[in-house]
């Protein structure tokens, strides 16, 4: 008599298991894949958004860059204003 485990012989828990992997590895493709789809679709926004951010933040760095110039222009005209003042502050005492 052959040897068997529950009435069934070798070859039928062979095939018992081979289902089971079967059924395993099928189940496991399938969440792999939505994992993947989900993970995907962040991976996309999120893309996008360090895309935007990087525009704003050339942007940012345009006006900061700009209000350098402003602002050294503005010290070259206060500058030339106080200059301006002081000629005339001394034109006013020379006429008097």
């Amino acid at each position: 008599m052959p040897h068997s485990i529950l009435g069934l012989g070798f070859s039928d828990w062979v095939a018992i298991f081979t289902l089971f992997g079967i059924g395993f590895a099928w189940l496991r493709g399938v969440i792999k894949d939505s994992a993947r789809k989900a993970t995907d679709d962040e991976i996309k926004e999120l893309s996008q958004r360090l895309v935007q951010f990087t525009y704003d933040i050339k942007d940012l760095q345009n006006s900061i860059n700009q209000l350098k110039r402003v602002t050294t222009r503005l010290g070259k005209l206060e500058e030339s204003h106080s200059d301006l003042v002081e000629r005339v502050i001394r034109l006013e005492e020379h006429i008097k």
